[in-house]
């Protein structure tokens, strides 16, 4: 294990066996959830801890904060946001109150089958510390459209119920190289008239994330496909068919699609030693989002 990966391992289990601590001695169930158990999963990293618990969740959150010297954030009823600083990096932990009778109730109503698992926090901590099996609670049978790498919804309305995730489901099947269940992606086409409910400023996280990286040409032809793209931006709608003077051969709408891919050529040129993840982006910085935590929920 390399020294950064020991420094990790000691600062999670630090925290999480302190969070369990306090947890337990008001005695409530608690359980890692979502994206932080297909993480430790797919050996990912991750900094955005998911915790769901019965008992009083606040207090708790607040007790944690105090502990840990870090910082506490009563988001809204389903969140309480727990922030640690040390010298590795920012640290953040959710606890949130389980939704339904039981942690398999509460699963059902998640998005995707790789984030509809949980893990009792104390099979967490062994498989951190000892290296046992981590054993999730896997009632949509998540583990294995992990294992096949297929991204597939909870129920039929989920993007109805949020329709963010109809992005969000764009950004996972990137950050994780997934391909979409064919009932999820006729969801995905048939519930795009419903993305303009989401507040402006969560499409913008979601939409900025998923065209960082290289590739995002490809993306806009997947929003496009799918509906998506002109529902975002309604004035491309008479750009599609819309012919130019001869010199031309695309319409308005593949020729600005185009042009975005050949800026990422360019950029590519430019700097070709470079990966992903050091190549400039197209994105002005002071629109870039906070990349690093959205892709860990």
């Amino acid at each position: 294990m390399k020294k950064n990966e020991k420094t990790y391992n000691h600062h999670i289990v630090n925290y999480l066996q302190q969070i369990n601590h306090t947890l337990h001695n008001h005695k409530s169930q608690a359980y890692l959830v979502g994206g932080s158990v297909r993480n430790l999963l797919l050996q990912e990293p991750c900094i955005d801890w998911d915790i769901a618990t019965d008992g009083d969740v606040v207090n708790s959150a607040r007790q944690i904060a105090h502990t840990l010297g870090g910082f506490f954030v009563h988001m809204h009823d389903k969140a309480n946001r727990i922030v640690i600083k040390d010298d590795q990096q920012e640290w953040i932990f959710d606890l949130s109150p389980l939704q339904g009778e039981s942690i398999e109730a509460d699963l059902h109503k998640r998005d995707f089958t790789i984030n509809a698992l949980a893990a009792p926090l104390t099979n967490v901590l062994d498989h951190l510390n000892r290296g046992t099996e981590l054993a999730p609670i896997d009632p949509l049978n998540g583990m294995n459209d992990l294992a096949i790498k297929q991204l597939r919804m909870v129920q039929d309305r989920v993007f109805q119920d949020d329709p963010l995730r109809m992005l969000r489901a764009v950004r996972f099947m990137r950050r994780y190289h997934l391909t979409l269940e064919k009932h999820t992606e006729q969801a995905l086409t048939r519930d795009a008239p419903l993305l303009p409910q989401v507040a402006p400023e969560r499409i913008h996280e979601e939409l900025y994330t998923i065209l960082q990286p290289q590739g995002a040409t490809d993306v806009l032809r997947f929003l496009d496909k799918h509906n998506l793209l002109t529902t975002l931006i309604p004035e491309l709608l008479p750009a599609r068919g819309m012919p130019q003077p001869s010199l031309h051969h695309w319409d308005i709408l593949d020729h600005s699609l185009e042009t975005v891919a050949a800026l990422e050529q360019l950029a590519q040129i430019l700097q070709p030693e470079r990966g992903d993840e050091d190549r400039p982006h197209l994105l002005p910085p002071t629109l870039q989002p906070r990349e690093e935590q959205l892709l860990t929920l």
